[in-house]
């Protein structure tokens, strides 16, 4: 017997392992990938497999989804923490790590994991008392750690259901009534992260998109030259990534990051560094200015960039309530930059627009898609081969829905139509009761997607697309 495990609990993983056969073979090859016999995959009871996961999924409804009840549809994180307290709170199929753009660890992930699994048994004495995926952006590194980690403890994580997944930033130009391709993305769950055809296809996406972005950076600073000159600047893969950290990993995509990089950037030069006027206010009021950036309008008041209009004059509408409120906090004066900021640049906004279009060089078209995206159609079908692993739609109610010429419901029947035709059984899944859509406007959305989706058999799971240190919301800390 295995040292891992006392007799009882043995039999108990063992016992439960036979429940769910068809996923035996799923925790032998984990096993083998950990150094552990196959014969003792039991110890991976923890982990979960695709045909446990469905027979878990279809007893939940949306509140099992939610740490609480929302408060105010505009602020993402307003749950409170009713169905936390309850133990009605039991999973959350949609969590990153520092792998791609989370902040938590993957030591952290499994802690928070099992404390939360304990409470709600303590609470419940049910079990499994919680089921949470890593799913991080075209990349299974965390998954890898995960999976090793929970190895050497197995005992400490009786209580939860760890699903080994990945987000993939996949995207579309095969729709009907496109007008633009059509960016989702798809979670693959219960994979094997150390399977060689699964790494090799995300290490070839990663290292292309690397490289394409690579590209687009020396366009950018050959094509604007001029304007960069007058600056004193030059353009970097890591200063892009102040404002969308994926850009340096080859992850997602490289066409708006570049846009919210070269605009904000062009823009904060132009209205603050280079501008005399407000540099003057500013050290008037004690602001030093080497604890400034270009990316603080955008990730401090990212909800103004979400009110229509275009990005430059977002930007300079931020960048006002950026600068005011931080010489109110100074010292306590209030202070209007608008009328200053609101000057236009010719050579700047001329500058913006030819930005986007280098950088729009670097993403899919209707009537081509570069090797370094995965393409929504090609990507299900190759990785619907592989031995382990089944797909969910995540977050639809986000589709850039503008981009296509068709009524919701028709456009959502297309992606589901596309998505069974393409990955078969292994299509099983739609995110119904995402936790982090922000606004109203995607309530207009949910009808026609829960109806199509229901036309193509597809399950409803949900997650909160948790970036920051806590599994149990989106943000920061709960």
């Amino acid at each position: 017997m295995n040292n891992l495990l006392d007799e009882k609990i043995t039999n108990e993983f063992k016992s439960d392992c036979e429940k769910y056969k068809q996923d035996i073979a799923y925790k032998k090859q984990l096993a083998k990938a950990c150094g552990i016999k196959e014969s003792d995959y039991y110890i991976l009871r923890p982990i979960i497999g695709e045909f446990e996961l469905k027979s878990i999924i279809q007893t939940f409804e949306e509140k099992n989804f939610m740490p609480g009840r929302r408060l105010n549809t505009s602020e993402v994180d307003s749950h409170n923490d009713d169905y936390i307290k309850s133990g009605e709170f039991k999973a959350n199929m949609h969590i990153h790590t520092i792998h791609s753009d989370g902040r938590l660890t993957t030591d952290e992930f499994l802690e928070q994991a099992a404390n939360l699994a304990n409470q709600n048994y303590e609470r419940t004495h049910q079990n499994p008392a919680l089921v949470v995926a890593i799913t991080d952006h075209d990349c299974i590194d965390g998954a890898k750690e995960v999976l090793i980690k929970l190895s050497k403890n197995p005992l400490k994580y009786k209580n939860v259901r760890i699903v080994l997944g990945v987000e993939l930033s996949t995207i579309t130009n095969q729709f009907r009534h496109l007008k633009k391709p059509l960016l989702i993305h798809t979670h693959m769950f219960c994979i094997n992260p150390f399977d060689s055809e699964l790494n090799k296809f995300i290490d070839t996406k990663r290292n292309l998109k690397y490289k394409l972005a690579t590209e687009t950076i020396d366009k950018l600073n050959n094509r604007l030259h001029p304007i960069l000159e007058r600056f004193k600047i030059k353009l970097t893969l890591e200063e892009a990534a102040l404002i969308h950290e994926l850009v340096t990993k080859g992850q997602d995509e490289i066409y708006l990051p570049m846009k919210k990089y070269v605009g904000g950037k062009l823009l904060f030069e132009n209205y603050v560094r280079n501008n005399k006027d407000i540099m003057k206010i500013l050290q008037t009021n004690n602001i030093c200015i080497d604890d400034l950036s270009y990316e603080h309008p955008y990730t401090k008041y990212k909800y103004m960039f979400k009110q229509g209009g275009g990005y430059s004059e977002n930007y300079k509408l931020a960048l006002n309530v950026y600068l005011k409120n931080l010489i109110k906090e100074k010292n306590g004066a209030d202070v209007d930059l608008s009328a200053i900021i609101n000057i236009k640049d010719e050579h700047v906004e001329d500058a913006i627009k030819q930005a986007l279009e280098i950088s729009k060089e670097a993403h899919p078209s209707l009537t081509q898609m570069p090797d370094a995206f995965d393409g929504f159609e090609d990507t299900l079908q190759l990785l619907s081969t592989l031995d382990f692993g089944v797909f969910s739609i995540a977050h639809p109610g986000r589709t850039v829905v503008k981009d296509a010429d068709t009524d919701l419901y028709s456009l959502f029947e297309n992606m589901f139509e596309s998505f069974k035709q393409k990955a078969n059984n292994k299509a099983v899944y739609y995110e119904g009761y995402y936790q982090s859509y922000s606004g109203e406007n995607y309530k207009n959305y949910l009808d026609p997607i829960n109806k199509a989706a229901k036309k193509l058999n597809l399950i409803p799971l949900g997650g909160l697309d948790s970036h920051g240190e806590s599994i149990s919301c989106r943000g920061g800390n709960p």
